[in-house]
């Protein structure tokens, strides 16, 4: 269960898709561009002190710190037409409650609003018209996949 949670934290952090912000500017994760191939990039992230995992079905996992956050995993995907880096997500470690995840969420929303200006898509609701009042409500939500919090930057 403690996975699960890890992975919920998915939805959130970035699919921040790498298209030039102008000609010569490309979004960065840890100073590194996203462009390039997979291979290029994930030799950026071991000399930025990321440990390479593996890939699988095209994606490469990573695992290192990221904003503050101890032991995150990063899925680092590309076009397939092309090879080239569009997608960094970030699997943050599991959190026990709500109101954890909330602040990280709401706290790293905000640092890349600050770093890259207003998302362009954001959704954050419960499916259900009856909203939780209560943290562990939300949490049980979340839980049963009954509510989406996702961010993207682009």
């Amino acid at each position: 269960m403690k996975k699960f949670f890890s992975f919920l934290i998915l939805a959130f952090v970035t699919s921040a898709i790498a298209l030039a912000q102008n000609n010569s500017e490309h979004m960065t994760f840890k100073g590194v561009p996203i462009d390039g191939t997979l291979n290029e990039f994930v030799d950026k992230m071991k000399q930025a002190r990321f440990t390479y995992i593996g890939t699988h079905d095209g994606i490469a996992v990573l695992q290192g710190d990221f904003a503050g956050h101890k032991g995150c995993t990063i899925g680092v995907y590309t076009l397939k037409s092309s090879n080239k880096v569009n997608t960094i997500a970030v699997m943050f470690p599991p959190q026990k409650d709500w109101s954890s995840l909330e602040s990280t969420y709401v706290s790293l929303k905000s640092m890349l609003t600050e770093k890259y200006g207003e998302p362009s898509e954001c959704v954050e609701m419960f499916h259900d018209a009856l909203q939780p009042d209560r943290d562990f409500e939300k949490f049980h939500k979340l839980k049963y996949k009954e509510c989406t919090w996702d961010t993207t930057f682009r």
